[in-house]
């Protein structure tokens, strides 16, 4: 079994979210964004225990790699979420070890969150 790099965990919680962010470029950019903004996004191994149904989900996993993503809105997201006051968004996606999506959460952070 191959270990995936936090890189790689990083390149799929941008692409996740290439559709909220306000980023304008091609894909090339797209995978270059961490590069040029390097503390928006964190990943935590083993970051939390989560119990899944086997019978429902058809497997069993008790590690999640969790993947934060910080980025600014685009405006459709700010217009849509009715967002003046909150114009960043931190995305929280849980992989299992071989990089499927478990879960998907967020919340909109304020410029003064989003600046730590």
């Amino acid at each position: 079994m191959r270990v995936i790099p936090d890189e790689e965990f990083i390149q799929m919680g941008l692409g996740l979210n290439v559709l909220k962010m306000d980023y304008k470029g091609t894909q090339d950019s797209i995978e270059n964004y961490h590069k040029n903004h390097p503390k928006c996004c964190r990943v935590w191994r083993n970051a939390e225990r989560v119990r899944r149904d086997i019978f429902r989900d058809g497997m069993f996993t008790n590690r999640v790699v969790r993947v934060n993503v910080i980025f600014k809105l685009n405006k459709e997201y700010q217009r849509r979420w009715s967002s003046s006051l909150y114009k960043y968004y931190e995305s929280q996606t849980g992989f299992s070890s071989c990089g499927q999506v478990l879960e998907q959460d967020g919340d909109n952070v304020t410029e003064a969150q989003y600046k730590k």
